[in-house]
């Protein structure tokens, strides 16, 4: 045997030191993982040193071609999963969030970080121009979209992505072969004109056989609603209102806020949100210290306009569709700061539909999907 196989084993005196260093270490470095798991960090600046709370940010968008921002500041140094962000250790405090790209309208959001809490935020950033497919009303035998000139005159604001047409004079009567789809959505947006004019005419009869004494006194002739999931939308008075029916503990982030005082409350979240809570809580004053408070419905902004149509967005729990006076937008649920709203289709005589996982407009004689996406 050689001496470079030969190991003496360490002496009582040499364990005990080793055991001794690795025991002083262990001890010193426990109170500082505690420290960093509890999500505060030692800043050291050029004047002072100091310890900030930092917490996360998880941010989903539409996609990989959508760049976002974190305090005017690109979000680079992050964990990136499909088309969503992880951002952590944040300073505790508010932050300015964005998100845009080429084409597409800027969402943007001012949340509050709190100290090993992450805050999850969902982005959406619709085309600028609006991107919609013509449903023709015939097909050639090659199953070309037949095209009217005087379609391209009336939607010139809109990108079409129909890639295989013809003109409408190019084509022989003969040749002409009716579209299955266009039949059938022509039904269905008949049918919903009908069931329009009979609750408007229920209305009307309501309203010539009953009247008030009291100029004060409010009803609510007809009440809708629609559900996704856990979340439904109802109309009441002419607003529109998501709610949560769910388990409590699943509830999504954006009923829920951590509440301190009205103050903080305001300039984390917007007096709106102050305003919901006094609804549900009587005593808000008796809290001593960062409480969770959710809150039942949350009201969608309708930009002070009537609201002719509500749905949700297909696929998408967290945003609603409503079509007011001047076109169809696209409005968030989460109304933490502010609610954002962009047009996703702008028209003043139109009618929608949601079906088939699909937005359909009906403009001018022409039924056309308005699609959320960018076509690339």
């Amino acid at each position: 045997m050689t001496s470079a196989q030969m190991m003496t084993p360490l002496s009582q005196k040499q364990r005990r030191w080793f055991f001794n260093a690795l025991f002083i270490m262990f001890f010193c470095a426990v109170p500082v993982f505690i420290f960093y798991a509890a999500g505060y960090r030692l800043d050291i600046g050029k004047d002072e040193t100091s310890i900030i709370g930092v917490g996360g940010i998880y941010l989903i968008t539409d996609g990989n071609h959508i760049d976002m921002f974190l305090d005017n500041e690109p979000i680079e140094d992050m964990r990136v999963f499909r088309s969503a962000a992880y951002m952590q250790n944040v300073e505790a405090g508010l932050h300015n969030i964005y998100t845009n790209g080429v084409g597409v309208q800027t969402w943007s959001k001012r949340l509050p970080v709190w100290p090993h809490i992450v805050t999850r935020v969902e982005s959406f950033n619709l085309p600028k121009v609006p991107q919609v497919r013509l449903i023709p009303t015939y097909k050639t035998s090659e199953n070309a979209d037949i095209v009217t000139d005087e379609f391209n005159d009336l939607f010139d604001f809109a990108s079409t992505i129909n890639t295989n047409t013809v003109t409408l004079a190019s084509t022989t009567a003969s040749s002409r072969l009716a579209n299955p789809e266009y039949l059938y959505l022509s039904q269905r947006f008949a049918s919903s004109t009908e069931e329009r004019l009979q609750v408007r005419e229920q209305v009307e009869r309501f309203a010539e056989r009953f009247t008030f004494e009291s100029t004060s006194a409010t009803t609510t002739l007809a009440t809708t609603s629609k559900q996704y999931g856990d979340i439904y939308l109802r109309e009441e008075d002419e607003e529109v209102y998501a709610g949560y029916l769910g388990q409590e503990s699943k509830k999504p982030e954006y009923f829920c806020i951590t509440y301190t005082t009205d103050v903080e409350v305001i300039r984390n979240y917007g007096e709106h949100v102050l305003d919901s809570l006094y609804k549900i809580y009587t005593d808000l004053d008796l809290l001593a210290e960062p409480t969770k408070l959710c809150r039942s419905e949350i009201k969608i902004d309708r930009l002070r306009q009537t609201v002719h149509y509500f749905d949700f967005v297909p696929g998408r729990e967290n945003l609603v569709l409503l079509q007011l006076d001047d076109g169809l937008y696209v409005i968030e649920v989460d109304d933490r700061s502010w609610q954002n709203t962009q047009k996703l289709y702008g028209g003043v005589d139109i009618e929608v539909i949601v079906e088939g996982g699909n937005i359909y407009v009906h403009d001018r004689g022409y039924i056309l999907e308005v699609m959320m996406e960018l076509s690339q």
